[in-house]
């Protein structure tokens, strides 16, 4: 089943998309697998102490993703496929992308000011490097270092 237990609600925003947010990085994780229990909006609205409404939205989001399976007066389960998993992979990573662009405006800093903090050193693939597990980092992960700085390069 799915867990809680370490959601921290953010200000600014709304709370069905944190909720949305949550799953999906459980999902992307790992943590949850095809055919998991979803908790129930009832239960879920109680323990984070929101209208059960709100949690009802988050559903009925995931269900329009694909993610989650409702039936009226049944329990939801989650379902998914490889396809699916690799399509939150990918949405998390680009929202994470866009967040970490928005910091780097908010700082001044542009697309050339990346460009030559990337060109000195390896700088930013090194520190890259430190966020994965040393055994699993490789040659592989170098190249997925490149196109991730790429992609961002683009939305500068």
């Amino acid at each position: 089943m799915i867990s809680f237990d370490d959601f921290i609600a953010e200000n600014g925003i709304p709370i069905y998309l944190q909720v949305v947010r949550h799953i999906k990085r459980q999902i992307a994780s790992g943590t949850v697998k095809d055919g998991d229990e979803m908790i129930s909006r009832r239960t879920l609205s109680a323990l984070l102490g929101v209208n059960p409404n709100t949690v009802q939205k988050a559903y009925a989001l995931l269900e329009a993703d694909g993610l989650i399976c409702s039936h009226s007066g049944a329990k939801s389960y989650v379902v998914l496929t490889d396809e699916r998993v690799e399509r939150v992979r990918s949405e998390l990573m680009e929202n994470e992308i866009q967040s970490v662009v928005s910091s780097l405006k908010v700082m001044g800093l542009d697309k050339d000011y990346f460009r030559i903090t990337l060109e000195e050193e390896s700088y930013v693939t090194i520190n890259f490097t430190h966020a994965f597990d040393e055994k699993e980092f490789d040659e592989d992960y170098n190249g997925w270092n490149v196109r991730l700085l790429k992609k961002m390069m683009m939305v500068l």
